[in-house]
């Protein structure tokens, strides 16, 4: 699915009726009164795809469209050890479309999980050179100016922009997923 946006977004009248959805949408409401969402929280995504979200128990990839022609290269951030399921995906992109993948280390899990890296060195091994393993904290325009597409968790994600990452204006097309 994709990333909607609204046309009000940003203006003045489209932050009037957001706030008003909020509080009139009454699944919303009981969501802010159990804790378990923020009346006033600045959205990461669009309110059908945040419903499809909660309702839905399955995979989602959410694709945020930088003007993607061709994927030749992939980088897969690991901003933790709930990342690891991406590792699938990233083997699928190599062997069904012979892309290059890139695994950035963030938080430095593969020191934390040694069976983790063992999995990862295995896939090197079996990817005849199209998957490579770096430790990084910081992404500079150079480094996502190499890539076609992120592959991204979507709490990862969402700490990101929550965080508002100065790197996130240089993205290239982003695959967010969910497991």
């Amino acid at each position: 699915m994709g990333v909607g946006r609204s046309i009000y977004q940003g203006t003045l009248i489209g932050r009037l009726v957001g706030i008003g959805r909020r509080i009139i949408d009454p699944e919303r409401l009981i969501d802010t009164l159990t804790g378990k969402e923020k009346l006033f929280e600045e959205a990461v995504f669009d309110d059908r795809v945040r419903m499809l979200l909660r309702e839905l128990r399955l995979p989602i990839g959410i694709y945020v469209d930088k003007g993607l022609q061709e994927v030749n290269s992939v980088f897969v951030p690991l901003f933790g050890s709930g990342d690891s399921f991406l590792l699938p995906y990233a083997q699928k992109l190599i062997y069904n479309s012979g892309v290059h993948v890139s695994l950035v280390d963030v938080a430095g899990i593969f020191e934390q999980s040694p069976e983790l890296l063992a999995t990862v060195r295995a896939m090197q091994v079996a990817s005849e050179g199209r998957l490579s393993l770096e430790r990084r904290n910081t992404f500079d325009k150079d480094f996502l100016g190499k890539h076609d597409l992120m592959l991204v968790g979507f709490d990862s994600w969402k700490k990101t922009v929550e965080t508002q990452s100065v790197w996130l204006e240089h993205i290239p097309s982003t695959l967010v997923m969910r497991a």
